[in-house]
């Protein structure tokens, strides 16, 4: 490692941090009460680091490296030289809550594809009436034989994972996934790339609809499939990569695949059980695929 600067404004270091690593500049921060380190991961990149940062120190509220942290949030791994613990893996966990309590630190959690995909929900949800209106769900639902898969209605691949219903008169469904999905697609967003999450949504999606169809028939909805095909990425690409910063807690691991099991036992009601494991199996594959095509592309080797 090679020190670059150290500078006593932690924000500030992250925002020029997170810049250098979108500019392909490996580096991280080590942190020591209020002042922060960056280190930077080879010497090949020390002279373009140092044009970059007489640039920071000139300009440093430039947009340039404002835009580089999703308002206020960071992607950089910051290791804490008190507690010795890499500090990303707090940042699931509540780290700069302080600094981004309330609405704001929620909505800077998500990225432009978890904010569309929740806001989607959230618009299906109140045009059909709480998932009540029928006739708008009619235009949704997968489609309703194998023989209309191959027809102009492509949007029933996908539309399904935006229906919601009520359960027990209470919006408990919607709130439950979008909460999930809103966690987990935005780690995948943040510390990966929209284009990422995006190509991982759609083919759960697809997939996962698929499968409940040919299980069940096309009278389902929800993204709690998508939600499983997330948990089953996330965690399989942290055990590909073992010092990769985002690995899932055992805790909440057991606890999604207990209340997959718990589906299943026909306790809950009525649930969309091939959705679940279908996306679960499906992620768990996407994340091995895309763990293994970073290892190879030499995408942050450091988590190998």
């Amino acid at each position: 490692m090679i020190t670059l600067v150290e500078i006593d404004n932690l924000r500030a270091a992250l925002a020029f941090a997170d810049f250098l690593n979108n500019q392909g500049i490996r580096c991280l921060i080590e942190k020591d009460g209020g002042k922060a380190k960056i280190q930077l991961f080879d010497y090949q990149s020390l002279d373009a680091a140092k044009k970059e940062l007489e640039r920071f120190v000139a300009e440093p509220n430039n947009k340039r490296y404002q835009g580089a942290s999703w308002e206020g949030e960071s992607s950089t791994e910051v290791r804490d030289v008190q507690s010795g613990k890499q500090s990303t893996q707090e940042s699931i966990d509540g780290f700069y809550q302080e600094q981004h309590a309330g609405f704001g630190g929620f909505w800077a959690k998500a990225g432009r594809v978890t904010r569309a995909v929740a806001i989607v929900s959230a618009i299906v949800f109140l045009v059909s009436g709480f998932g009540t209106n029928q006739s708008v769900l009619s235009g949704l639902f997968f489609f309703s034989s194998t023989d209309a898969m191959l027809g102009p209605e492509v949007w029933r691949w996908i539309s399904p994972v935006f229906v919601h219903f009520l359960i027990a008169g209470l919006p408990l469904h919607i709130v439950f996934n979008v909460m999930w999905w809103w966690e987990l697609g935005g780690l995948v967003e943040r510390y990966q790339s929209a284009a990422r999450l995006w190509f991982v949504f759609i083919v759960v999606s697809i997939g996962s609809n698929t499968a409940q169809f040919f299980d069940a028939g096309n009278n389902f909805g929800g993204l709690s499939g998508v939600v499983y095909g997330l948990l089953g990425y996330l965690w399989f690409y942290g055990r590909m990569r073992p010092n990769y910063p985002i690995q899932l807690k055992p805790a909440l691991i057991a606890m999604m695949v207990v209340w997959l099991v718990l589906c299943f036992t026909g306790m809950l009601g009525p649930v969309a059980n091939a959705a679940h494991l279908s996306g679960l199996l499906i992620g768990s594959l996407l994340g091995i695929a895309w763990a293994q095509k970073d290892k190879r592309d030499g995408r942050s080797n450091e988590y190998d």
